[in-house]
């Protein structure tokens, strides 16, 4: 009798062992961003932003952004991301793509499909994490909505993925893009197929210094290359009465920029500029033609933890002048903003952010350079 329940055994503890199946391993997350904003004086009926919809007339309660993810770790060397996107009255793929590791520490990875580009700071930061309203226009204008289809390699040390995971949930870091990254992508933009049989080459370097006293602070620079094939059509009320013309092969399209980043403990402070060329219409509003970009952003903020909450107060100021490449007809944008606002959270999954700003900048789908408007913007943010 000893001898069977000595046989048993074994067979339980490996019935207890059994691996989970791998759609048992993957995490459903997302948020949702709910916007209000009112125009407070100057020209407020031909503001417009390619980057936020909920500034322009006749717009009052507004989705901003609401996001659906689901991710996880497959086996040892392969992990799957992918996100949906439901607000403006649509439903669209945001994300896409699998990190294929090579070694066991997960230092080596490749990552094919749809994914964000390899670039500047913010653009890698989450919206969920940023506390400014919209990312800055000298960046966004080169990678808008952040992604592409393309394969990336990305090479992170052990030590520096425990930073970078520290950092994007307690300092709103970017996440994990390499200390090293580079690949290709197709180079016309979310979800659009090619039109010129050409990749974009995009490469980015960064690390994020840990300093005796605890304080983090993060130092990069990125670039990319490529030829972007734009949309022209003709627009009577800017002007524009014949088709401009342009290369069917694409103008050329290449950006250097660098960032800093100290991180809120509890000041903080983030800047970031970027130069090149871009396809950008003439201003005699006939052609197409690569032409000079240059621009940036700096940004002071301050976390405040107390029995109220967390607080974090903040100022951004950029100023951008170069073309919008993914608007029809690549119009030339002058950008010139200041935004003063404050994030606050009190519950778990919830964030409220009050934000003034000053803006001055260009009317893309109209031509016309609004000189002066003053708005407030307010935004309910819950995470899941």
């Amino acid at each position: 009798m000893a001898e069977q329940s000595q046989q048993v055994e074994p067979q339980k503890a490996s019935a207890g062992k059994e691996e989970k199946k791998w759609y048992d391993r993957i995490k459903i997350g997302g948020y949702t961003q709910f916007r209000q904003s009112a125009g407070l004086s100057g020209d407020v009926e031909n503001l417009s932003s390619p980057g936020d919809r909920s500034i322009e007339e006749d717009t009052n309660f507004y989705i901003r952004r609401a996001r659906l993810v689901f991710q996880g770790d497959i086996s040892d060397h392969l992990s799957l991301y992918m996100q949906s996107e439901f607000a403006n009255g649509t439903v669209g793929v945001r994300d896409m793509y699998g990190d294929i590791y090579f070694d066991k520490k997960k230092e080596f990875r490749i990552r094919p499909g749809l994914s964000k580009i390899p670039n500047s700071f913010e653009l890698l930061q989450s919206s969920r994490d940023r506390l400014a309203f919209e990312r800055a226009d000298p960046l966004a204008s080169g990678v808008r909505n952040e992604r592409d289809t393309g394969v990336f390699f990305y090479w992170t040390p052990e030590h520096v993925q425990k930073r970078f995971e520290f950092l994007k949930k307690d300092l709103k870091g970017s996440g994990d893009y390499g200390v090293i990254g580079f690949g290709a992508y197709t180079g016309q933009g979310l979800n659009q197929s090619d039109k010129n049989d050409n990749v974009h080459l995009a490469a980015r370097v960064t690390y994020p210094f840990e300093f005796s006293n605890g304080q983090f602070f993060e130092a990069g620079f990125y670039g990319y290359t490529g030829r972007f094939v734009p949309t022209v059509a003709t627009n009577v009320a800017a002007g524009i009465l014949d088709k401009p013309t342009f290369d069917s092969k694409g103008h050329r399209d290449t950006r250097v920029g660098l960032h800093a980043v100290l991180y809120p403990q509890p000041f903080g402070f983030q800047t970031e500029w970027n130069w090149g060329k871009s396809p950008q219409l003439s201003s005699d509003l006939s052609r197409i033609e690569s032409d000079d970009i240059h621009g940036g952003y700096v940004q002071a903020m301050y976390k405040i933890d107390g029995s109220w909450g967390t607080w974090i107060p903040y100022v951004k100021w950029q100023r951008y002048d170069g073309a919008e490449k993914d608007s029809v007809n690549a119009p030339f944008s002058k950008v010139r903003e200041t935004e003063v606002g404050v994030e606050w959270k009190y519950w778990s999954g919830v964030e409220l952010t009050v934000a003034y700003a000053n803006m001055e900048r260009t009317n893309v789908r109209t031509l016309k350079h609004v000189n002066d408007a003053n708005i407030m913007r307010f935004q309910l943010q819950w995470n899941y």
